[in-house]
């Protein structure tokens, strides 16, 4: 039998700790955490950031948490978030919570530029744009990479002229590690619309590259990117030829 893995909600969490679950209910959560089970970083901000618990659920919800697969993010982001849901003093930084996003018109995000755009009307100057830091570069739309100093990833070439599907056909790298090299492993992630990664796999280009060489490796199977989904490219490692 296939055996299921579970992404635990925060409310679930806290019902199960506070004994507030049903008979059933908390005999289920009892097989479901004795084994392998996940949460989200949101999950873990609001959980040890959760203000209403006593000193033995606390720990609880502590030790659950340490315990749990994390699907993540940076973690100053998530060390910023639980410092803002737990103080208490009127001058505290607050968090950008859905009764302020409830005040604007619409609200959409730019992947390319990391920016979030919440908009009061129609009009450009009652935009307000907030914008964070990201390890990735964008090569076009829909194409990361994460930067590498020793190995520079110069293009990337997409096939394809229908816009709901598209392939990723060609790398184009260059080699500034000093050395000359016997291999470069690439590795390839596919990301969904919330930039949670769907799909991985690595490569290893087995050439000779000279320093300062650049060199065009050609996929053998074309990679598929579908409209929504985000082409993320990484140099996971190479070796020196001697």
């Amino acid at each position: 039998m296939e055996r299921k893995n579970y992404l635990i909600d925060t409310n679930v969490a806290i019902y199960y700790f506070g004994l507030a679950l049903s008979k059933d209910a908390e005999k289920f959560l009892d097989q479901v955490l004795s084994e392998r089970y996940f949460i989200s970083v949101i999950n873990r901000i609001e959980l040890l950031g959760f203000k209403q618990l006593n000193g033995n659920e606390s720990d609880a919800l502590a030790s659950f948490v340490s315990k749990s697969n994390i699907f993540d993010l940076e973690e100053d982001i998530i060390l910023k978030n639980i410092e803002a849901s737990v103080v208490h003093e009127l001058n505290a930084p607050l968090l950008l919570g859905q009764s302020a996003l409830n005040r604007f018109k619409s609200i959409t995000f730019d992947y390319v530029t990391n920016t979030l755009v919440l908009n009061k009307s129609e009009s450009e100057e009652n935009q307000y744009k907030l914008t964070y830091n990201t390890d990735l570069i964008c090569l076009e739309r829909n194409i990361y990479y994460k930067p590498d100093d020793a190995i520079i990833i110069d293009k990337v070439t997409i096939d394809g002229s229908n816009t709901d599907k598209k392939n990723v056909s060609f790398i184009k790298f260059t080699n500034k590690t000093g050395y000359q090299l016997k291999y470069v492993e690439l590795e390839f992630s596919i990301l969904n619309s919330t930039m949670m990664e769907i799909w991985k796999s690595t490569i290893i280009v087995e050439t000779t590259i000279k320093n300062m060489e650049y060199f065009e490796y050609k996929l053998e199977k074309p990679i598929l990117i579908r409209e929504n989904e985000k082409f993320v490219l990484s140099v996971n490692d190479w070796d020196i030829k001697m």
